[in-house]
Parts: structure tokens; C-alpha cells; sequence
């Protein structure tokens, strides 16, 4: 699947976890290494969120998406 269609599945996923946590908690999945102990949490509840959304996907495009996460080779979500 060409880059800009798993550009637009994230953003897809992005605005669902934003609808439910708010754009605020959703940008601490832009860099885990910063997470902070009182936000263990909230970044859990959002990863579980994420795969969630994730897995409610066409098989095409959650496969897409799914295989840029297990490959480390991550897009720029927004």
C-alpha cells in the first residue's frame, strides 16, 4: 500500500482516539521514550485504543498499517 494511503489510515485511527482521549493525550503516542511514569496510564489506554481501531479496519488496510508498526518503519501520523 503506497505511503499516503497509510498516512490517511493514521490519520483516520488519530481522529477516532482523539474524539474519545482528546488531542492532548493522544500526542504522548508521538514519542514514547517521553512518557512519563504518570502517564504509564493514559499511553496503555491509548496504545489499547489504537489496536483496537486498528483491528476494525478493511484487512488491506489494517495489514498496511500493521506491518508498518512491526517493521519500526513508522509514518508521520498527521
Amino acid at each position: 500500500m503506497p505511503a499516503p494511503a497509510v498516512v490517511a489510515i493514521y490519520r483516520t485511527v488519530s481522529e477516532q482516539l482523539t474524539a474519545q482521549f482528546g488531542a492532548a493525550q493522544v500526542q504522548i503516542l508521538a514519542d514514547p521514550m517521553k512518557v512519563a511514569p504518570t502517564q504509564y496510564s493514559t499511553y496503555c489506554s491509548l496504545v489499547v485504543a489504537m489496536f483496537r481501531a486498528i483491528s476494525t479496519l478493511p484487512p488491506e488496510q489494517s495489514g498496511a498499517v500493521m506491518s508498518q508498526i512491526l517493521s519500526g518503519n513508522r509514518t508521520n501520523k498527521r
